[in-house]
């Protein structure tokens, strides 16, 4: 049995890890399939007490692999190759995911695209104008969070270019939070993208789950699009955490008097790059995208 990856597994159960315990997993020194030696491996006081409550975690790691299996489920974890590159520059990193569909991310580059839920017309015709042309001149997919407005109008454009889509969810695979979105989770994992959860399988979505998850967004793409943002809204903490995580952060211009997104003049008044048409966004791709994302 490799416990080593039975012991990551179990993040999705209540364990967790701090980064020195998941550095020392990951020492080539750890033989992975001797339990001791594992277990050896981890020293901080949450993995500690853990292991204490739950001997059986082995077998928990057993059951939830049947589960997953069962539902459709792909589980990935640090290490893996299916594990994202991108994510292991990020100051904290998810030790677990799990998706439903290709690990796309493998094979295509991705911006990520978040916005409001409300966007205004003007907002909403851009994207069909610009952002399509700009995923129909590169070969790049969008990541976003699936929730209605900008987040589900990004991920259904991307499809209907021809681009695969990824959608993280706040909440477990099982449990996907916005609720009734069935028909569009079907569509992203048709179409050769993925549904993807670092939380466990079953989970009921939580407001902290979301700064978590705007991390992740931003964390999978060099460039970081907020297409409409109002004040003290969720696109903007996604566009802070691009910045600590050294990513783009690009928006588009409206005027001061507009009625919502004025959090994008907040942005560019922070220095987030404008973008005035698909051009814009075609230059800053090209610049940003680190060796990783060569070759788009």
């Amino acid at each position: 049995m490799d416990y080593r990856r039975a012991l990551f597994f179990n993040t999705a159960l209540g364990l967790i890890l701090d980064p020195l315990d998941i550095e020392s997993l990951l020492s080539p020194e750890v033989i992975f399939d001797d339990r001791q030696n594992v277990t050896r491996s981890l020293s901080s006081r949450k993995a500690m007490e853990y292991l204490w409550r739950s001997p059986d975690w082995p077998e928990r790691a057993l059951r939830l692999q049947k589960i997953s299996a069962k539902a459709g489920v792909r589980l990935s974890h640090i290490g893996m190759a299916d594990y994202p590159d991108s994510w292991l520059t990020l100051t904290k990193r998810p030790s677990l995911l799990c998706y439903m569909g290709e690990p796309c991310w493998l094979t295509t580059h991705l911006i990520s695209v978040v916005g409001s839920r409300t966007p205004s017309i003007d907002t909403l015709l851009w994207l069909q104008r610009d952002l399509s042309e700009f995923l129909r001149q590169r070969e790049v997919g969008v990541v976003s969070g699936g929730a209605r407005g900008i987040d589900q109008a990004a991920h259904r454009l991307a499809m209907d270019c021809g681009r695969v889509t990824v959608c993280v969810l706040p909440s477990g695979l099982l449990n996907p939070y916005p609720f009734g979105q069935e028909p569009l989770w079907n569509r992203i994992r048709n179409t050769g993208g993925c549904i993807l959860s670092t939380y466990g399988l079953e989970q009921a979505m939580r407001k902290s789950y979301f700064h978590e998850r705007n991390r992740w967004i931003a964390g999978l793409s060099p460039v970081c699009f907020v297409a409409e943002a109002n004040r003290r809204s969720g696109s903007l903490i996604t566009a802070q955490r691009a910045v600590e995580e050294s990513r783009e952060v690009c928006t588009l211009p409206v005027a001061p008097t507009a009625t919502q997104g004025l959090g994008n003049l907040d942005l560019l008044n922070e220095n987030a790059f404008m973008l005035r048409d698909h051009r814009d966004l075609l230059a800053l791709w090209d610049r940003s995208r680190p060796a990783a994302f060569q070759g788009a």
